[in-house]
């Protein structure tokens, strides 16, 4: 049974029920009172001194009381109090306990209410012990499970803690594999806020536009681009914002390199964890692939245009050489006066002017007709130079480099020659104030990366030869240079140029295998660059000088082939006039059953090379494949497309192009007939 709690005056008060204690002390407890009793007894009968026999039972009651509790003290002190009344009855004991009966019935009441009450403490005391112990274990019990959770609880919690650690590192790392992703991307990588300020940039961004993030992050990104772009990123990130949805945009201007770029951006807007809206922008440099395209269109219009100008000029100069031959007719032959010949000098000499706008054409779209041979360069600038000095103003200054000496090319000299007076020209008219031309020449093993582009390249075992026309004038803004060599494209003043000239030294060097390369600065002049495949012989091939007189004929009898009727009638009449005989046909097929059917009369056959059902081209392999032996000169208006080397490996004798000279016509005839 347990201890009960009750209330009185607001006061709590708490019993215990009596507990019987350690046995061996209630033992020892119990005992020791008859143990007393037995020693005063024992000292009576034997005559020993007993001192203080009432001390001595009342100290047993005590003692009993104390260590036994309320139980043993009842015991003990009715033991006591039957031995006094004993003792008081034979007279035995000290006169005050033993005297009478209120002295004994005070010492009996003083043992029993003393030992109760020590015997009561003693056992609230044991029972409170035991209670406390009880509740000491069940707070212990409470502890030890409060423990437990706390144990389990501190587990789980470092579980958590463990799990949020791995997680949290987990996160570390794939942020960091993020990181590296982004950062190794070869895309340019960004966020900026709506009023430009970069946010974040990845290392490619960096190292694109050179700087570092120090110097980008919190900065707007507008100091980076062409002003002339400013706009449109504005009117853009307005569209973004109002949308929300992706967009690709375009940005082209002159980057960090001070080099013409593309870039390529994908935007879209992101809301961050705070609310706050940013746009993120990938962006890719496109500018090869921009070159390329450029590149591809530039070629799909050469074609356009070469194909062209191959019909204009076939049909153009039929034209002109019909107005040329009978132009030089009537002047070498002709009864005419003094004004009408120099009249008719006026119109031959328009006719050549007319055939030059054609080469010109021609030569940019790379579909002209090339004469090559071993050439100096070196003695090509020599003779070319007085024609310059006549061109060239007083305050011009016509500065030689170095000469090397030698610099053979493989070539043509007209095309060569052209090309050297176009630019001079073009640097005449860069220097209206006057200045100065320079022009430098030498041998070199490499060309620059930035030549010939996607085109595949074999270096040349005698490396290039590299030639520079340089002038100090006005320069060239660097928005112009990327159409500096598309025809009829010209930064001069209406009226002072066709627009062709550059055009035609760009397709005639390309035609040569060549390159050019143009370098210039606004106010500090221009720097025209050219690189041709050069040559290791050191021999060059002597050519004949233009003819200047007329040779004739002996009445040879010569097969015209042409199906222009206008341009076959100049013909017979020039032909005729060099003292031979003509028959005609109007295409490859008519000549060819000539041929067969007239075999020994006819001399030579002069054909035109595009014709209907057959040209003179299809005549030539036909005359081989019938082995017929006259020589045939190939008469053309038209570009050969690289045909040329091929036709004369085939057995062509000559060929011609239109318009040409009598002078021309007859040397040609006159050297093919003598073998």
């Amino acid at each position: 049974m347990g201890p009960s709690t009750s209330s009185e005056n607001g006061l709590y008060f708490t019993t215990y029920p009596i507990q019987v204690g350690n046995k061996p002390l209630w033992l020892f407890s119990a005992l020791l009172t008859p143990g007393v009793i037995l020693y005063i007894e024992l000292g009576r009968r034997f005559g020993f001194v007993v001192p203080i026999p009432f001390l001595l039972l009342f100290a047993a009651v005590v003692l009993a009381s104390s260590i036994s509790g309320r139980l043993a003290s009842i015991l003990a002190a009715s033991l006591a109090s039957a031995f006094i009344i004993y003792a008081s009855s034979i007279d035995y004991g000290p006169q005050s306990l033993t005297g009478g009966v209120l002295q004994m019935a005070l010492g009996i009441g003083l043992m029993f209410i003393v030992g109760y009450n020590l015997g009561y403490t003693r056992d609230q005391n044991r029972a409170l012990t035991r209670f406390l112990r009880e509740r000491s274990a069940d707070l212990t019990n409470q502890v030890a499970r409060s423990t437990a959770v706390l144990y389990r609880t501190n587990q789980e919690l470092e579980r958590e803690i463990e799990s949020q650690q791995a997680t949290a590192a987990i996160l570390h790392e794939r942020e960091q594999q993020l990181a590296a992703i982004v950062n190794s991307n070869i895309d340019l990588i960004c966020r900026f806020t709506p009023d430009t300020r970069l946010v974040f940039v990845n290392d490619t961004y960096c190292r694109y536009f050179g700087r570092s993030r120090e110097e980008l992050l919190g900065h707007s990104f507008l100091n980076l681009v062409s002003i002339e772009n400013v706009d449109d990123i504005h009117e853009h990130i307005a569209l973004l914002l109002s949308d929300r949805t992706p967009m690709t945009s375009e940005v082209h201007g002159v980057g960090p390199d001070d080099e013409e770029h593309w870039i390529q951006w994908v935007d879209q807007v992101v809301e961050t964890a705070d609310g706050q809206m940013l746009i993120q922008a990938v962006g890719r440099d496109i500018t090869e692939q921009r070159r390329s395209e450029m590149q591809l269109r530039q070629r799909d219009r050469l074609a356009a245009i070469g194909q062209l100008a191959a019909g204009i000029a076939h049909d153009f100069n039929n034209i002109l050489a019909v107005i040329s031959i009978y132009a030089q007719l009537l002047i070498r032959v002709g009864n005419i006066d003094d004004a009408s010949r120099q009249k008719l000098q006026i119109i031959d000499e328009q006719t050549e002017r007319a055939t030059s706008l054609t080469n010109k054409i021609l030569d940019y779209s790379r579909r002209s007709v090339m004469s090559r041979r071993s050439l100096d360069l070196c003695g090509l600038w020599t003779s070319t130079i007085e024609m310059l000095k006549r061109i060239l103003p007083e305050n011009i200054e016509l500065e030689l480099g170095e000469s090397p000496g030698q610099l053979l090319v493989y070539g043509d000299e007209t095309r060569l020659q052209q090309v050297f007076l176009n630019l001079v020209v073009n640097a005449r008219d860069a220097l209206p104030d006057g200045g100065r031309i320079c022009i430098k020449m030498r041998q070199v093993a490499t060309v620059p990366d930035a030549l010939f582009g996607a085109e595949s390249l074999a270096e040349p075992d005698a490396g290039w030869a590299e030639i520079v026309v340089a002038d100090n004038g006005v320069g060239v803004a660097a928005t112009a240079l990327p159409h500096i060599f598309e025809p009829f494209y010209s930064t001069k003043a209406p009226g002072k140029g066709t627009g062709l000239g550059l055009a035609q030294v760009h397709g005639i060097i390309k035609q040569h295998g060549g390159d050019i390369l143009v370098e210039s600065e606004p106010g500090k002049g221009t720097a025209f660059t050219i690189y041709l495949p050069a040559l290791a012989e050191k021999t060059l091939v002597a050519v004949a000088a233009p003819p200047d007189e007329l040779v004739y004929g002996q009445g040879e009898l010569l097969l015209l082939v042409e199906d222009d009727a206008q341009v076959l009638a100049a013909l017979v009449d020039g032909i005729s006039a060099l003292q031979y005989r003509t028959v005609t046909a109007t295409n490859g097929v008519e000549a060819l059953a000539i041929l067969k059917n007239s075999t020994d009369e006819i001399a030579l056959v002069v054909s035109d090379a595009v014709m209907p059902d057959m040209g003179g081209i299809g005549l030539l392999q036909a005359m081989q494949t019938a082995a017929l032996v006259q020589p045939l000169i190939i008469v053309t208006g038209h570009p050969l497309d690289g045909q040329l080397e091929q036709l004369q490996a085939a057995g062509l004798a000559a060929y011609l192009t239109k318009p040409y000279s009598l002078e021309q016509l007859s040397v040609t005839i006159a050297k093919v007939l003598a073998g």
